[in-house]
């Protein structure tokens, strides 16, 4: 007798991605703007602390010395930082009739004219400001928000100013937010082959999860996928308590068809976030996979339970799981539980017609693979199903 199909309607990864919650957005835009934060807040504590007088304490510094050329520099830093920037114009104006070469005041002129808009201009300052001091990272990460701003971004710009910071200091922030751009800006490019030299040659600096996920999904765009494993291992090893890189590692051996292991991995997740959907998922189908009827159906259960939007996909899988286990009756009325709440539901007719065939009800089988039928009168599965039944009563 020939076999008839049941549908698997999802399989494991879009399952997965659908429950997780994980968006596939630039991965470091959010944690590249906290960074330069930080990167600013230390830069102002170079300078002192904040006051609220600050032109009034410039004045008291010139009354000593009218050439007090750091004065200036901290008045217009202190100005931008608090969003006066067109004082901070004035002031570094001033400061550039006594000297010229001022570095630091081209640097806050292009701070403040980003911050009005002026982005031309702003890269004009940080251009002068780097010419006259090459040395000063600080103007060459300015130099990439600037060039940020500027559509279409130059991205080879950017790598080359990245490259720039790096090799001179690879231990402070802004290195730190240098190479997580660095790694964007090739990854935009699709340079993967580089992404991975660069961060071989960094990542020891910078050894958190976020640089070691972007190391590993440069070796799966590459197709290194021993490589992707072994990488998203290294993550988990700093900060076990992230359970990003034991997701990604769980799908990896799920889509490798390493099914023992997945299920050993979603454990693993599932003690510590015991209701993801989507390891859920990913361990009812790998159970599904290597026979473990009975432990899938517990699994898919567990997965109803956390009250998914959508629960179809993990009621067609319980159904087929019922039938695995002979309990035909049960999964009749899980079919009949999809059909309610969705109509036209063409694998729960499928199903439901697989079921009630297999209770010798053929007729009340035949119908259902009928109403399928009308709502998409060439799925194939349903067809061969429905042939294959019409095939034995005919004997």
């Amino acid at each position: 007798m020939k076999k008839r199909k049941l549908n698997n309607p999802e399989d494991a990864l879009a399952t997965a991605a659908a429950f997780a919650g994980t968006g596939a957005t630039s991965k470091y835009t959010v944690l590249l703007v906290l960074l330069f934060v930080t990167i600013i807040g230390h830069f102002n504590l170079a300078y002192g602390s904040i006051s609220k007088d600050i032109i009034d304490e410039l004045d008291k510094a010139l009354k000593k010395n009218p050439n007090n050329i750091t004065a200036y520099n901290h008045a217009a830093t202190r100005l931008n930082d608090h969003s006066q920037y067109e004082d901070s114009l004035k002031i570094c104006d001033k400061a550039l009739k006594i000297d010229s070469k001022n570095a630091t005041c081209y640097l806050e002129k292009s701070r403040a004219y980003e911050n009005l808009g002026k982005d031309n201009k702003a890269l004009k300052m940080v251009e002068h400001s780097i010419m006259l001091d090459s040395k000063n990272a600080f103007a060459y990460f300015q130099k990439i928000m600037v060039l940020g701003k500027i559509k279409p971004v130059n991205r080879e710009e950017l790598i080359k100013l990245c490259y720039k910071i790096l090799e001179m200091n690879q231990k402070d922030k802004v290195a730190e937010a240098a190479y997580l751009l660095l790694v964007e800006s090739l990854n935009e490019l699709a340079r993967y082959r580089e992404i991975i030299k660069v961060s071989h040659q960094y990542i020891s600096f910078y050894p958190n999860v976020v640089n070691y996920l972007s190391l590993a999904d440069a070796y799966a765009k590459i197709g290194e996928v021993d490589k992707y494993i072994v990488t998203l291992e290294k993550a988990l090893k700093i900060d076990p308590q992230d359970l990003r890189p034991l997701f990604l590692k769980t799908a990896a051996l799920f889509q490798l068809q390493r099914y023992t292991e997945a299920i050993e991995s979603c454990n693993k997740f599932l003690k510590l976030q015991p209701n993801n959907i989507g390891i859920l998922s990913f361990k009812a189908d790998s159970l599904t996979t290597v026979g473990n009827y009975q432990e899938a159906l517990d699994t898919y259960n567990a997965a109803i339970a956390t009250k998914p939007k959508d629960p179809i996909p993990l009621y067609l899988n319980k159904g087929q799981m019922l039938l695995k286990l002979g309990k035909t009756e049960e999964s009749i009325q899980m079919f009949n539980k999809i059909l309610a709440l969705d109509p036209n539901n063409v694998l729960a007719y499928n199903n439901l017609g697989y079921a009630l065939s297999d209770l010798g009800k053929y007729n009340d089988a035949i119908e259902a693979y009928d109403k399928g039928l009308k709502i998409d009168p060439n799925h194939k599965l349903i067809n061969a199903n429905r042939n294959i039944l019409i095939k034995e009563l005919n004997q």
